[in-house]
């Protein structure tokens, strides 16, 4: 007639608490052994899955690449196809809207300089 204990197993809070014999020895080796067998499987299962997983994130991976490049590569064509075949085409009227830009671009940016310095120097 044995006394029952019961026991928890130190770092897993997933088990609850188990009635032991205080002589059974063999009981917690065997609980521990299930525990450990428990684990194992649940780990190699794992395994699998997450190598499987891999190979078609791999996979994935290399057909993004290579769609990636092949647009790419076609942009660059249309690109190239989109250009003037002679710079003389260029019409003055198309460079000098563009100059004009720049200018207003280049004054709103020293107009902006401008106030930064004189507030600095009333500081």
């Amino acid at each position: 007639t044995a006394e029952k204990e019961y026991i928890t197993l130190p770092d897993h809070p997933s088990l609850p608490c188990q009635p032991v014999l205080s002589s059974g020895i063999t009981d917690i080796s065997l609980l521990q052994t299930e525990t450990y067998n428990g684990w194992k499987k649940k780990y190699l299962e794992t395994k699998k899955v997450t190598a499987s997983m891999e190979e078609v994130l791999t996979k994935l991976r290399e057909d993004l690449e290579l769609y990636y490049k092949k647009l790419l590569m076609q942009l660059e064509a249309r690109e190239i196809k989109m250009r003037p075949k002679n710079l003389a085409n260029i019409t003055d009227s198309k460079m000098r809207k563009q100059a004009v830009s720049d200018l207003r671009t280049l004054k709103t940016e020293l107009a902006q300089k401008k106030k930064i310095i004189h507030l600095y120097n009333l500081n």
